[in-house]
């Protein structure tokens, strides 16, 4: 379980993740090409299993992939769907050249994988397109995933040529999720505190953990539940000084600032 351990090493979770992307790519390349030849693929697919396994824990506090495109690789994968477990070459390909920032294609299902080169390529090197700043914003409520991402695609669909960046929401519904978001993923440049999310993860990765014991010093029995909004603020500007919190309630908008 090496990737969730790392979060006692700061920020190295991006590159221990993308590190695992590309396993399960070679992995999974490996697997088709075997099917492919009528060789037996058990142990490829065994494999598979057991990388996916390790990237599954973090997805959750990245937009990209997100939970649709993750729940097609894991049915790809129990389905023994060798040729479509493709998808996760093509979200290998999307994190290692930063492709998803800019192009909406990549949170959309396909079963084409471009291997060029220029897939590859951070957005500097590859050609001279300019693409739009990109940040994720992190939405902490109690809201059904399915809702959630209907959501975020309603939100990509009213963006316009003309908006100086682009940004994506990542939702979580619990404080001690929003608490590991912000730990792990440096592309959050804002927070919305809504209402009704409860405390405790479901994570239960002894790394994990062990992050989550060192961020929170203090019993969370002793904290009412109407006091989550504020402290997990005033949390947050201590891990984060840069990130921008907002609460769409303006009592405790008002409230946070005269903390």
């Amino acid at each position: 379980m090496g990737s969730v351990e790392s979060f006692s090493d700061g920020f190295s979770i991006p590159d221990e993740r993308a590190d695992y992307w590309a396993r399960a790519a070679i992995v999974g390349r490996a697997w088709a090409a075997a099917v492919t030849r009528g060789e037996d693929a058990t142990q490829l697919q065994a494999t598979a299993a057991e990388v996916l396994a390790q990237i599954q824990p973090l997805e959750g506090f990245f937009a990209f992939p997100g939970p649709r495109l993750m729940h097609l690789v894991q049915q790809r994968l129990l389905s023994v769907d060798a040729a479509g477990f493709a998808l996760a070459q093509r979200i290998n390909g999307g994190l290692a050249s930063g492709a998803y920032r800019h192009d909406t294609a990549m949170w959309e299902p396909g079963e084409e994988v471009d291997d060029s080169l220029s897939e590859y390529l951070p957005p500097a090197l590859d050609g001279h397109r300019e693409y739009r700043p990109y940040f994720e914003v992190l939405a902490v409520a109690a809201m059904d995933p399915a809702h959630a991402e209907q959501n975020r695609r309603e939100l990509r669909r009213l963006r316009r040529d003309d908006d100086p960046f682009t940004y994506e929401v990542l939702h979580v519904n619990s404080f001690e999720d929003a608490i590991l978001a912000v730990l792990a993923n440096p592309d959050l440049q804002s927070i919305i505190i809504g209402d009704g999310f409860g405390f405790r993860s479901h994570h239960e990765t002894s790394g994990l953990r062990d992050a989550l014991a060192r961020a929170i010093p203090f019993d969370p029995q002793s904290l009412d539940v109407r006091e989550y909004g504020l402290k997990l603020a005033g949390i947050v500007k201590k891990l984060r000084p840069e990130l921008d919190v907002y609460f769409p309630d303006r009592a405790r908008a008002g409230a946070a600032r005269g903390a």
